[in-house]
């Protein structure tokens, strides 16, 4: 009996269909109850906000307390040869998603609008608001990432020193798990939600929007799906000697999720879960010290392509 019931599962699980095909299917049939209904999807919009609202309570938990642990837990040694060993990929990395977004701005037209006669001048954060962390709290109220990350990685590598930190990032492990969690159990609505935002966007924009946009559109689409498909992928492939067939193949989760959801956080799992998945084919087993180190440089990276 337990036998059947086993092969019941795993027969089940076999031929239930995963989450990303889930949101795709949610996608096309949001988009056509759309076009279909009109003005009405308007009452989806609360559902697709409260959705991201949720979703992006668990970030700053989320990112704080893995960067801080990550790092912290790794020797003051260890922590200089990694960034030996990868200042110069995040450096790369770094000109390559500004480059994309330099190339894009000069691309895409800049579109006549009477709302530019309407905008207010409002005063601007400085540069050094924005990487540097005065007030944590105030990052966090502003949604300055990067003021939030480096102050992380100062607060974790300080932490190396202290000899009665042990609580302290058992607290912090709890956070993390906590945070991956919740996300898990959100991204099992991820298909309503994709249904909800866009039946209301296909629903609620009209046709000489659409004509008007068409060319923003285009090149916006062209661009990121070269860089999402081609150009990084490339690169990845160049710098790990991972081919690029079996980097799309374990990173479509991740592409998919966040594209149709327009959410990247959700990604950060799956590409999480990819990359175990890659180190395993060339290593027998993780350590905890792996395991800390692809969360470190997964959290540094998160916030250049954000």
């Amino acid at each position: 009996m337990a036998d059947l019931t086993a092969t019941s599962k795993n027969i089940l699980k076999k031929h239930s269909i995963n989450t990303p095909i889930q949101v795709l299917i949610a996608a096309v049939i949001g988009i056509l109850f759309g076009l279909f209904f009109g003005d009405y999807c308007k009452i989806f919009r609360p559902i697709g906000t409260i959705y991201v609202m949720l979703l992006q309570a668990a970030v700053y938990p989320y990112i704080i307390s893995t960067l801080i642990t990550s790092l912290g837990e790794l020797t003051a040694d260890k922590s200089i040869k990694l960034f030996l060993k990868s200042w110069y990929l995040y450096l790369f990395l770094l000109f390559l998603v500004f480059g994309a977004i330099a190339i894009l701005g000069y691309a895409i037209p800049s579109i006549n609008s009477k709302l530019g006669n309407q905008i207010v001048n409002t005063t601007q954060p400085s540069f050094l608001t924005l990487i540097i962390p005065e007030n944590l709290f105030f990052s966090l109220t502003y949604n300055f990432v990067p003021a939030v990350i480096i102050f992380c990685i100062l607060f974790g590598v300080t932490l190396q020193k202290i000899k009665t930190k042990n609580s302290l990032i058992e607290i912090l492990k709890t956070i993390s798990e906590t945070s991956i969690e919740y996300w898990r159990w959100l991204v099992k609505l991820a298909p309503i939600a994709t249904f909800t935002m866009l039946a209301d966007v296909a629903g609620t924009i009209k046709l000489y929007q659409l004509i008007a946009l068409s060319e923003y559109l285009f090149l916006f689409f062209f661009g990121t799906f070269s860089l999402a498909f081609w150009l990084i992928p490339m690169v990845i492939s160049a710098l790990t000697g991972i081919k690029y067939k079996s980097l799309l193949s374990k990173l479509y989760k991740a592409l998919v999720i966040s594209a149709a959801t327009t959410l990247s956080v959700l990604s950060l799992s799956y590409i999480l879960e990819a990359v175990k998945e890659f180190l395993q084919e060339r290593k027998a087993s993780l350590s905890q010290h792996d395991i800390d180190i692809v969360n470190m440089n997964l959290l540094i990276s998160y916030p250049l392509a954000q």
